[in-house]
């Protein structure tokens, strides 16, 4: 007995290429898999996209994304034709798990329902002020601490100056 496993098809087509001619493509991508004994589940047109960098020349594409089951022994036979296929620039094939099901929307947290969340925290704290009392006066001018780190040099400088005026004065009595 065949495995079949449960895969899923992108590809981008060449978006320069007129649309009859993107709906043969896509056909006979379909008649590859049904050729190798595969069944289509779905097909997908993704729209016709700017690309973020040229891909064979074209700075646009076509994408397209199918579902199918198929056999994996069938899959390579199919890699190699998309490869053959000059009109399709790129193509990403991946088995899906056969137990996955779709999410539902409803259960899934959206970056939307965080950000009400952060924003009814940030709310809370707002409406909590936190009174800081006033400067006085004097606290505006100099800080004591400000104070003392600059005196200790003003007199270190005042002790110096004079020393030096001791000793030239010395030396010239001398």
């Amino acid at each position: 007995m065949e495995k079949i496993d449960h895969y899923e098809i992108t590809f981008i087509v060449q978006g320069d290429i007129a649309d009859n001619e993107q709906s043969q493509i896509t056909e006979e991508v379909s008649n590859y898999i049904s050729k190798n004994k595969g069944n289509i589940e779905t097909i997908q047109e993704l729209g016709r996209k700017k690309l973020q960098y040229p891909i064979k020349k074209s700075w646009r594409g076509c994408f397209y994304s199918l579902e199918c089951d198929v056999d994996p022994s069938a899959i390579k036979e199919i890699e190699k034709e998309l490869k053959l296929k000059s009109e399709i620039i790129r193509y990403l094939i991946i088995k899906k798990p056969a137990n996955l099901t779709p999410l539902d929307i409803n259960t899934v947290k959206t970056e939307h329902d965080f950000d009400q969340k952060k924003s009814k925290k940030r709310k809370t704290k707002a409406s909590t002020p936190k009174s800081s009392p006033e400067p006085k006066a004097s606290e505006l001018k100099e800080s004591p601490k400000k104070q003392e780190k600059t005196s200790p040099k003003k007199e270190e400088n005042v002790d110096l100056d004079k020393k030096l005026d001791e000793i030239l004065n010395s030396d010239l009595m001398d």
